[in-house]
């Protein structure tokens, strides 16, 4: 059984602040306006940010996307610990999405993607199995190949336990039959 995660609450007066349970951080007028229009929008896009950033074109520094990506990268260690994140969406151009972080250990969905691997296959490493369990996660392109295997290990282990996998001398893994 899971524990639900206290609801994330922006407050603007009487001065920006994220709040979640015990954990309260303070923002800056410019993040509390970019997590405002993320709230409210579902997805920020480039040209919504430009305007947000600098109203005035004038305003508008030279290279202005290396500081969208700034903004975006300060708000999102700021949203890091409340469990939250920011992706990136290719939605009619490059925008960002707030979800909420998948935590490492989503260890039913990782299990259900290594066995359909080893339903289409004889065998597996577990790198392979690792590879196949991150599939599709937020965070995936920034594993090593040491994390996916590391992860694969954990996964194998839970279906060893569980008896739906045998594991060779060689450490190929296959279905119990």
């Amino acid at each position: 059984m899971t524990r639900a995660r206290p609801p994330l609450r922006l407050l603007l007066l009487p001065e920006p602040r994220l709040v979640s349970g015990t954990l309260e951080v303070s923002l800056g007028p410019r993040k509390a306006q970019l997590l405002l229009a993320l709230t409210l929008n579902g997805t920020l896009t480039v040209d919504d940010m430009m305007e947000m950033l600098w109203p005035h074109p004038d305003d508008m520094p030279d290279c202005w996307y290396p500081a969208i990506t700034q903004w975006m990268v300060r708000l999102n260690r700021t949203l890091a610990p409340f469990g939250w994140t920011l992706q990136v969406r290719p939605r009619r151009g490059c925008g960002w999405r707030l979800v909420p972080y998948q935590k490492e250990h989503d260890m039913s969905r990782r299990e259900d993607q290594a066995l359909a691997m080893l339903r289409a296959r004889r065998f597996c490493t577990p790198l392979e199995i690792g590879r196949a369990a991150t599939r599709g996660e937020v965070r995936a392109n920034r594993l090593t190949n040491t994390d996916r295997q590391r992860i694969g290990l954990e996964v194998i282990a839970v279906l060893l336990k569980a008896g739906k996998v045998k594991v060779a001398r060689n450490n190929e893994v296959t279905l119990v039959t």
